[in-house]
Order: structure tokens, then sequence, then C-alpha cells
């Protein structure tokens, strides 16, 4: 089973080695960071071989200064994906303070003292989130990557037909292109999987069959009458909204 790594942020030093000491208990971790401070977190969040399946961040530290490490981390090679959970002590579990703890961006919480089962839970929820946020991510970023190219090459089409040269576009697809091809392995089923959901929304071919021939036949009725407009390059993205507004 692959190992994961994890950070205790906590201003005091006896608290941090108690709840590293009941982690340890647990066989999902490799290694367990310290921080003292958001800041240091941050810090340790920059650094990509940190990656951090769960931030352990004490009450102890100001709401405004939490709600800065989730959003700040967030966008960090180690903690992009990772879980943000509180820790209260023991004298600070009533319901209340809980609620009122509980920001935006807020995945969980643990209370001291720590028992092996409550960790152990709050661990497996951590992979599951950081493993739905990683393909979401990656997904979308895909995607982008999909209909960014698309653009370009109706861009492409659109300067030609309009007589004009399409200059640095065409090297702009090209490089678009080329990423797509050279896409790692591991990420092709996201990105086969865009391309499904790009083809079901733009050609629901069972249900419109009969208006596209309609169609078809109607612009070779008129091609006839008009050689340009069959001999027109068709917009890769104005064909794929027309199918869609079907």
């Amino acid at each position: 089973m692959e190992k994961s790594n994890a950070v205790v942020i906590d201003p005091d030093p006896k608290d941090r080695a108690v709840l590293k000491s009941a982690l340890h208990a647990i066989s999902n971790y490799n290694k367990i960071f310290q921080a003292k401070s958001i800041r240091d977190c941050l810090s340790l969040m920059k650094e990509e071989e940190s990656e951090l399946l769960i931030n352990f961040i004490s009450y102890e530290f100001p709401k405004e200064e939490i709600g800065r490490l989730v959003a700040q981390g967030k966008s960090t090679p180690g903690g992009v994906d990772s879980a943000y959970v509180i820790v209260f002590k023991s004298d600070e579990q009533d319901s209340g303070t809980i609620a009122r703890s509980l920001l935006d961006g807020i995945d969980g919480f643990v209370v001291a003292p720590y028992s092996v089962e409550s960790l152990a839970k709050i661990t497996k929820l951590a992979e599951k989130l950081k493993k739905e946020r990683r393909q979401s991510r990656i997904e979308k970023t895909v995607k982008f990557l999909v209909e960014d190219t698309l653009a370009t090459l109706d861009e492409v089409a659109a300067r030609k037909l309009s007589g004009a040269s399409p200059g640095e576009m065409v090297k702009r697809w090209k490089n678009q292109s080329d990423s797509i091809h050279y896409l790692d392995a591991e990420l092709l089923p996201y990105y086969f999987k865009v391309l499904m959901e790009l083809c079901d929304e733009a050609i629901p071919f069972a249900y419109h069959e009969k208006k596209q021939k309609t169609e078809e036949s109607r612009l070779q009725s008129e091609s006839r009458k008009n050689p340009k407009i069959g001999a027109s390059p068709v917009s890769v993205m104005n064909r794929i909204k027309a199918i869609r507004g079907r």
C-alpha cells in the first residue's frame, strides 16, 4: 500500500509530539512533518516532495490564519489535493465550538485524546478526498486543453475563410496538438472521457438523425445554387454549437 505524508501544525511542541506519536500507530503514513506556525506549513507545502495527505491544524490558531492556510495551501504542490482537518484539545470539544470552527475548505476534525479508530477514520476520508480532488483537477486541465485546441482550430479556419493568414495561430495549434499527442499514459483515460463527453453533448445522433439529414439536404441544395458555399471550410466550434442547439 502506498504511504502518504501528513503535517501537524501547532504552536505547542508537546501537543505536536503527542499527535505525531498517535499517527505513527497507523501504517498509512510515511513522513509526519511538524510546523509551529501557518507560515512554516506554507513553506513546507511549496516543496513538491512534501505532497501531503492531511494537514492537522490546531484550533489555537486564529480563524483568519487557518483560512489563509487553506486558501493558499490549495495552490501549492504539497497541499493542492490534501485534506484540512482541525485539531481540538479535550476542553474545546463542545458542539458550538466545533461548529464555529468549520470554515469553508475544512474537511473534518479530530479531538484529543486521540484514538487509533478516530485517526484511521479521518485518514480514510482524506485518502478518498485526495483521490477525488486529483481526478477532478486533472480532468479539468485536460478538458481545458482539448477545448482550447478546438478554439484555436476554429480561429485558424475562420481566418482562412475570410482570406486572412492564420499566422501564429497555426504554430499555437500545433503546440497544443503536440501536448495532447504526448500526454502521459495515466492521463489518457481522462482525455478519452473528455472526448466522449464532448461527443455526447455535440452529436446526439439517434435523436437528431432526421434533422441532420434535412440540414445536409438543404446545404447540398444551396451549394448547387452557389458553389462557394459547398467549398467553404466548416468552423469546428460553431458546428458543435449548431448541433447542440438543435
